[in-house]
C-alpha cells in the first residue's frame, strides 16, 4: 500500500464549501446552470450512500451526494460513535472539516426558538475526498 496525498483535494473542498442561508434562495436559483445533455437518471439501489457513490462515480465520474444531516452537530454523532448516514460520511471521508467551519448554522438551529423542522440553511461542499469504505478500510 503507498502513501496517499489528499491535502490539496481536501482543502480545495474546505474551501469551496459554502453556507447557503435561507434569504439565499432567489440568489442560488440564479446561479444555477441547467447542463446540455440527458435528464438526470433516478435509481432506487439497495446499498450504502458510500457503495452507491463508488458504483455511480466509476459509471459516471463525478456524482452528487445529499447528506442526511443534523441541524445541530456537523457530522451527526460521529465522534460519539453513532453510525447513521451522515456519521458514515462524516468518518470515511474530509466532510467533517468541511461543515465544521459553519458554525453560524448549526448555532441558529440550536435556539431554543428553533422547532423540529429547523431551517433551510444549506451547506455545499465540493470534491470531498473519500479515504476509506463502509468497514473502515482504507480505499
Amino acid at each position: 500500500t503507498g502513501r496517499v496525498e489528499f491535502a490539496e483535494a481536501q482543502r480545495a473542498a474546505e474551501t469551496g464549501s459554502r453556507l447557503y442561508r435561507p434569504a439565499d434562495a432567489a440568489d442560488l436559483l440564479r446561479e444555477l446552470t441547467w447542463p446540455a445533455g440527458p435528464l438526470a437518471e433516478v435509481r432506487v439501489q439497495n446499498a450504502t450512500t458510500l457503495e452507491a457513490t463508488a458504483q455511480l462515480a466509476a459509471e459516471f465520474g463525478r456524482v452528487g451526494v445529499l447528506n442526511f444531516a443534523s441541524a445541530r452537530n456537523p457530522g451527526g454523532g460521529f465522534l460519539g460513535g453513532s453510525q447513521a448516514q451522515e456519521e458514515s460520511l462524516a468518518r470515511s471521508s474530509g466532510l467533517y472539516p468541511c461543515l465544521t467551519q459553519f458554525a453560524e448554522m448549526y448555532a441558529y438551529n440550536s435556539l431554543p426558538t428553533s422547532t423540529a423542522l429547523y431551517s433551510d440553511h444549506l451547506i455545499y461542499s465540493p470534491g470531498v475526498p473519500v479515504l476509506r469504505n463502509d468497514d473502515g478500510q482504507w480505499l
